[in-house]
């Protein structure tokens, strides 16, 4: 795991300063928007996942190719939106047991970069990766806007470290090193910042799930649609 972030670290100081200022500017900024208000467009950004998330596999599953791989970035990102909660789900179980597994590889040094067939770790480590991600599947279908707030505060953090890696990196320092020299307390923060990330997502954009719900508070005077009282005039 360790020579993984290293490898990373390397390919990020090989980058030229101006595209690493911009790219950390950016990854913080939109970061940020995620880890703190992105319930709020959730559709939007399961758009954006979804498409990403294609891209990718696409881009390797089709060795390469771009036309491809554009395609599916497009069926992608429909399907996301059209299997929402499906999709959450599975994303917020993903996101946990990738969470999982690399706490596990810290608390038992394991070397991930052969690939996860080749990890070889205890037998309990992987029953609670197993529970971890069994758990958010079932919570995702019993709480989806739980596991959707779960789900932005855990890509808003992975922005968030991202774009201060690079930004770290362009400032000279080694910041991969650095946290893996102290997994626990990054472990930690990044933990805290998750959880952090969902409670403040679930009360602050409270109001405007209300509101879609109801349509909206009317004029000032007005009563909201759908509560008038019964009366001899009726719609």
């Amino acid at each position: 795991m360790v020579e993984i972030a290293r490898y990373f670290e390397g390919l990020l100081a090989g980058l030229d300063a101006s595209v690493l200022v911009a790219a950390g500017i950016g990854c913080v900024a939109a970061g940020l928007f995620v880890w703190l208000g992105g319930l709020g467009f959730r559709k939007a950004l399961v758009f954006i996942v979804g498409a990403v998330s294609g891209g990718v596999i696409g881009y390797f599953a089709t060795n390469k190719d771009v036309r491809l791989t554009i395609a599916a970035a497009a069926i992608a990102a429909v399907v996301a939106v059209v299997l929402e909660r499906i999709f959450v789900t599975v994303l917020g179980a993903a996101l946990a047991a990738v969470s999982c597994l690399v706490v596990m590889s810290w608390m038992y040094t394991l070397d991930l970069s052969m690939g996860l067939g080749q990890v070889q770790m205890p037998i309990g480590g992987l029953v609670v990766t197993g529970v971890v991600a069994i758990t958010f599947l079932v919570g995702g279908f019993c709480f989806r806007r739980l596991a959707s707030a779960f789900c932005c505060a855990a890509l808003g953090t992975l922005l968030l470290s991202g774009g201060m890696a690079m930004l770290l990196t362009y400032k000279g320092a080694a910041p991969m090193s650095y946290v893996y020299d102290r997994p626990s307390l990054f472990a930690a923060v990044l933990g805290i910042m998750m959880v952090f990330g969902a409670i403040a997502q679930l009360l602050f954009c409270k109001k405007a799930g209300v509101k879609a719900a109801t349509g909206g508070e009317g004029k000032k005077g007005e009563e909201p649609k759908g509560k008038r009282p019964g009366g001899w005039r009726r719609s």
